[in-house]
């Protein structure tokens, strides 16, 4: 051994002083470089570190084993680009509810130099609220921010920035107080860390990685900790980078590992050192068995240790096409697909429309645990389903793991069929906010009436009954008692009800003068006998009426009405009758009156025993357990006296005074009563619900702050902002939303209730009875109102319309139940059209308040930037005064002009009440307030779009953007965004003064509920054909004007007019007083913000000409388009209308408009620019401090 060492240190000493990586032979520490294997890995004889056989002989890992505790966290990682997808895509409210404990959204990004978490875009904002919304529909739901990634190390700014923070105190320091501002102000529950990788030098690592990460997670365990959040890190899966983690310090400070048991192969593996490029799946259960015994040879906890599963797979292109079995060869990774648009990644929703596309059935590779399969021009890949799935959860349970979790939930087809089937394999169905049908069973138990024990009072708060009937003395205080098998102790029994119900009818039947007859009247039930004042042999009967009093049935007595004693003194021979069957037996009935003996006395036991018939058909009305006892008081002289008296749950139905050894007294047959009333009724979350609806229904308004027309104007359903309402009119009162100020409970309450059970319910169409309930509860409360807002019209039209695919796409489930919840005429016109789309039917506007508008721009150098702008509140209107300027001066086009006229005409209020007066049914419902829209000269998406166009330094149409190089996009991205307190010292449009933002407060400059000024009413219809106009769409698209040319040649002129009336209007006097009040807002606000950027940062940037070199170019080029539209039109009419509506009976009309409309459409001049401010920006004579 020693010269085998000493050779060992000699050979390294020749091979240029490299040392070993371990001992492998007492060789001393000088020698290696390291004296134990990183992770407790075996240290070969060559000194090299390994987990096989050749390097650990018989060695065998301590395995998990014997766990009785099942799969706790169910963890699954949501992508914030999800959305973007081209197509695929996955929205947060797609991930079922109540199959994941934990939802990671992925990634929050840190700056590099300040070390705070942040947002990495403004949609990303909106994609975690989405996704933290979900902890409203599932209970005990947690929702982690993920931070970092593998792109968050590549090369770049942010390449070290994990080692940056973990490598001193006061860095950490500066993370960690981010990130706790961060998760409060979001609302997350926890983090998860996805450092890849520490240490690594091939990521960016440090050697005191190793160390520091300790340092950092001690840290953020401790103060994150005492706030109540949880903390998880991602572990690779591969020794290559796991030995680079201390995960036996680590684990004291995390919740749990993920462990990224995935992406095991992949084209990294051409050219490795290490492996061969073969057919391996990337998830492959022999390899993840392997990863695990990294921790286990560490003594890591399992239940901390969460399995990675994925729902994707590696596709990879084989050298030979003729092998595709695993261990073949490949030579690169299969071609990019759609949606994914990665080389080698094929999502499990795309693999899906593969195999149904090409009828492939994969194939199961069973101790890998994975499913294989070619397709296309010879890709194979490798992906899990259902099946493997189910081998990895058991896996896990073998190994007493805490949990797996899911790269990435964001993968799943559009019903989520692989979280389903995890879910399945799980033994965790997902399921609806709430099961059952949306009420509660209420048991109400009966105590029965009892007789007491020899000389026993009634239980506490039971009462004594009345006797009544024969015999009684009417007035007297005379209680029903009974003597019977209390002789000798001077005692007797009572008989007692309990409290809080009806008291029954009761007496002794008969005594006739000791010449006794036993038995009851009809509708009374016997519940006892006595024998002692009777003189031929019977007894009197203890009756009881059980019938309703006052309309109450007498539920105290409910058993004994159910039962019936038979027939004496031959009782064998007695039958119970129909429906009756034997319960029990008793010599001597009730408590007297004894069967025939014959030839056998009373000692043999032998007597025939009376039957007691019962029926017990229904288990909540029946005599449960019955048994005899001998319990209660009795002469001390006398040990064969038999008690009578039973257990405080149970109730006396029968005694008996010869049978179990008794001489005298009696013993009592105890009965277990079960008696009970189930009821149901509404659980509280529906009755809440319930209750919140009728009361929003009788004022279905909403607060300011909660609705709002959050259509982007991109969104394909603003193109047609006027809607149809129900039969009855509406008044401006109930259809200007802007002026509702309603409590915000009830909207919202309801609004939550659409989004929990109505909305889910269109994304499962399981047909469970809780939304049956609230179904019917919704028809109930709604439909009176609202006659085509059914359920089932909602539901079809959320599922099948592309305006509601559009809003499922950009709204969370909330915020589309809130829009439901306060457009409710809205909707209910919307799914009127929708379901008769030739009905005509009033009209109303949409009801709108404010809308976001999210900019998403690609620069030069391919980086992606983002911002927000959010238009203020404006007032409907009615808030103007019928004798306000603007009501006297409304701009329209005359209807009753001729049909060629395309000038814009004003109106007053009362003209166009009049107007409204005289027209046809098509106006009915129609009021002033509903006819014009408050309008906003420059839209309020313009300043996204001109952000967009000044990052991709692009004019419309592609053109060059020179003056866009002097806005720097972080100018737009970053300080737009963020709060500027020396705003406060600079004037600003009335209403922004207390504003810090420059995007909230730059939206101020087009109009607000403080700033007026600038706002006209004009024609609906006229402002819904320039919102198109201005936004670069056709103010009708073609298959509609196709439609309109071909059937309803009125509609085909009207939609060309408008066109025209937008083109006027815009040119109009008074507009362009109201554009050039927001231009030198507009104006004034940029030189502000570029004074206070070219202050902090040195530089000097100039917003402002690149704003008026865009809004000229942006309203040339809008206006233009819509010239070109009219005049591509009017050309088709003109060619169609020459062969085809020869008897059309407005032929003549119509061919003379259309001519008129193209000698006007070729004489249209271009925009007027003429007013447009130069020079630099002066203060605007109404700004305020």
């Amino acid at each position: 051994m020693a010269v085998a060492a000493s050779m060992g240190i000699v050979a390294l000493a020749l091979n240029c002083e490299r040392k070993a990586e371990c001992d492998g032979g007492n060789w001393g520490a000088e020698w290696v470089d390291k004296v134990k294997c990183p992770l407790n890995v075996c240290c070969s004889k060559s000194g090299y570190c390994g987990t096989t056989k050749d390097f650990c002989g018989d060695k065998k890992v301590d395995r998990p084993a014997s766990c009785e505790k099942g799969i706790s966290r169910v963890v699954g990682y949501y992508e914030g680009w999800a959305y973007k997808r081209p197509c695929n895509k996955f929205m947060p409210e797609q991930i079922p509810i109540n199959l994941y404990s934990v939802l990671n959204y992925a990634f929050a990004t840190i700056d590099p130099v300040t070390f705070a978490v942040k947002a990495p875009t403004a949609k990303d904002e909106d994609m975690m609220r989405r996704l933290i919304e979900r902890k409203k529909f599932d209970k005990g739901l947690k929702v982690f921010i993920a931070i970092g990634g593998w792109t968050f190390n590549d090369p770049g700014p942010t390449a070290t920035t994990f080692s940056d923070i973990a490598r001193s105190p006061e860095n950490r320091a500066a993370f960690i107080k981010s990130l706790l501002g961060f998760m409060m102000y979001y609302g997350f529950d926890g983090v998860d860390l996805d450092w890849e990788y520490p240490q690594a030098p091939d990521r960016s690592g440090r050697p005191e990685d190793f160390d520091n990460f300790v340092a950092l997670m001690s840290q953020l365990n401790l103060q994150l900790g005492l706030l109540g959040y949880q903390v998880s890190i991602t572990l690779p899966a591969s020794y290559w980078y796991l030995q680079h983690f201390d995960i036996v310090r680590l684990q004291k400070y995390v919740d749990f590992f993920n462990m990224m048991t995935y992406d095991l192969h992949g084209t990294w593996d051409i050219g490795s050192e290490h492996v061969k490029p073969e057919l391996n799946a990337h998830t492959n259960l022999t390899e993840i068995t392997t990863a695990l015994d990294l921790l286990w040879r560490n003594q890591i906890n399992p239940d901390k240790v969460v399995l990675g599963l994925a729902f994707y797979g590696r596709a990879l292109v084989p050298s030979d096409p003729g092998c595709t079995t695993p261990g073949c060869l490949f030579a690169s990774g299969a071609p990019r697909l759609a949606c994914s648009g990665e080389i080698s990644v094929a999502l499990n929703s795309e693999i899906d429309e593969i195999v149904s596309k090409e009828n492939i059935k994969p194939s199961l590779d069973k101790d890998a645990a994975v499913k294989l399969m070619t397709y296309g021009t010879g890709n194979w890949v490798s992906f899990d389903d259902g099946d493997t799935f189910k081998l990895k959860v058991d896996f896990a349970k073998s190994q007493c793991l805490g949990g797996v979790m899911v790269w990435a939930v964001s993968h799943d087809t559009k019903d989520s069929k692989y979280s389903s089937a995890l879910g399945k394999a799980l033994g965790r169905v997902p399921a609806l906010p709430s099961e059952g049908d949306g009420t509660e069973e209420v048991t109400t138990k009966h105590l029965q009436c009892k007789w007491t024990g020899c000389g026993q009072p009634c239980p506490t708060n039971w009462q004594p009954v009345f006797r009544s009937g024969p015999g009684s003395t009417p007035g007297s205080w005379e209680y029903m008692v009974d003597h019977e098998g209390c002789q000798g102790t001077g005692g007797i029994h009572t008989f007692c009800c309990p409290p809080g119900e009806l008291h029954p009818v009761c007496g002794w039947y008969t005594h006739n003068n000791g010449k006794c007859k036993s038995g009851c009247p009809s509708g009374y039930s016997e519940i006892g006998g006595n024998g002692m004042h009777c003189n031929n042999g019977n007894y009197q009967s203890a009756c009881c009426s059980s019938e309703e009093q006052n309309n109450r049935g007498v539920k105290n007595l409910l058993l004994y009405s159910k039962c019936h004693w038979g027939d004496r003194p031959r009782c064998e021979s007695s039958g119970c009758g129909s429906g009756r069957s034997k319960l029990l037996g008793s010599m001597n009935g009730p408590g007297a009156g004894e069967c025939q003996i014959g030839d056998n006395d009373w000692q043999s036991l032998q007597s025939e025993e009376r039957k007691y018939c019962c029926d017990t058909g229904n288990s909540n009305e029946r005599w449960g357990t019955c048994e005899w006892y001998n319990q209660g008081f009795r002469p001390a002289n006398d040990p064969d006296f038999c008690g009578s008296q039973c257990p405080d749950s149970m109730v006396r139905v029968a005694m008996e005074k010869y049978g179990g050894g008794c001489r005298s007294g009696a013993r009592a047959k105890c009965c277990t009563p079960e008696a009970k009333t189930i009821t149901k009724r509404d659980t509280d979350e529906t009755d809440y619900y319930k209750k919140m609806l009728k009361t929003f229904m009788e004022d279905p308004t909403c607060p300011n702050d909660m609705y709002g027309g959050l259509f982007d104007q991109d969104a394909p359903i603003l193109r047609e902002r006027s809607v149809s309402v129900g039969a009855a009119a509406v008044t401006s009162a109930t259809t200007s939303l802007a002026l509702r100020q309603s409590t915000t409970k009830e909207a919202e309450a309801v609004g939550l209730w659409l989004a929990s059970y109505l909305l889910l319910q269109t994304r499962d169409s399981n047909n469970v009875p809780v939304l049956t309930y609230m179904r019917n509860m919704w028809n109930d409360a709604i439909v009176p109102s609202y006659e085509w807002l059914t359920y089932e019209n909602l539901s079809g039209y959320l599922k099948d319309t592309i305006e509601a695919e559009w809003m499922r796409e950009h709204w969370s489930d909330i915020k589309l139940g809130n829009y439901i919840t306060c457009n409710l005429d809205a909707i209910n016109s919307r799914i009127r059209k929708w379901k008769d789309p030739k009905s005509s039917r009033p009209w109303v506007c949409w009801c709108y308040n404010w809308e976001e508008y999210i900019w998403e721009a690609l620069a030069p150098d391919g980086t992606i930037y983002t911002g927000v702008f959010t238009s203020q509140t404006w007032p409907g209107p009615a808030a103007f005064g019928v004798d306000s300027w603007q009501w006297q001066n409304t701009y329209v086009i005359d209807p009753r002009g001729d049909c060629p006229e395309t000038s814009m005409a004003r109106m007053t209020h009362q003209d166009i009440e009049e107007y409204i007066s005289i027209i046809n049914d098509d106006a009915i419902g129609r009021t002033p307030t509903n006819f014009v829209n408050v309008e906003h000269y420059i839209e309020k998406n313009a300043p996204s779009k001109w952000a967009e166009q000044v990052i991709e330094r692009q004019l419309h149409n592609g053109r060059p953007f020179p003056s866009a190089a002097n806005v720097p996009p972080d100018f737009l991205q970053d300080f737009m965004r963020d709060a500027q307190p020396a705003l406060f010292q600079h004037p600003t449009t009335p209403g922004a003064t207390a504003e810090t933002h420059p995007e909230r407060r730059f939206m101020h400059a087009l109009g607000s509920e403080s700033w007026t000024g600038n706002f006209l009413l004009v024609q609906d219809d006229v402002n819904i054909a320039k919102a198109s106009i201005l936004n670069g769409v056709d103010p009708v698209t073609d298959l509609r004007m196709r439609e309109y040319m071909q059937n309803d040649p009125l509609h085909f002129v009207t939609r060309v007019r408008l066109a025209f009336g937008v083109l006027n209007y815009l040119n109009e006097a008074d507009a362009l007083e109201r554009a050039e009040r927001s231009i030198h807002s507009i104006r004034w606000e940029l030189r502000v913000y570029q004074q206070l950027y070219n202050e902090k940062h040195k530089t000097n940037i100039d917003a402002v000409t690149a704003w008026d070199d865009w809004y000229k170019d942006y309203m040339e080029s809008r206006t233009l388009g819509a010239r070109t539209w009219i005049l591509r039109w009017l050309n088709a009419a003109d060619t169609y209308y020459q062969t085809n509506h020869q008897n059309y009976a407005h032929r003549g009309l119509l061919l003379q408009c259309l001519s008129v409309f193209k000698t006007r459409a070729n004489g249209l001049g271009g925009y007027n620019l003429d007013w447009y401010p130069t020079g630099l920006p002066a203060q605007p004579s109404w700004v305020v401090l």
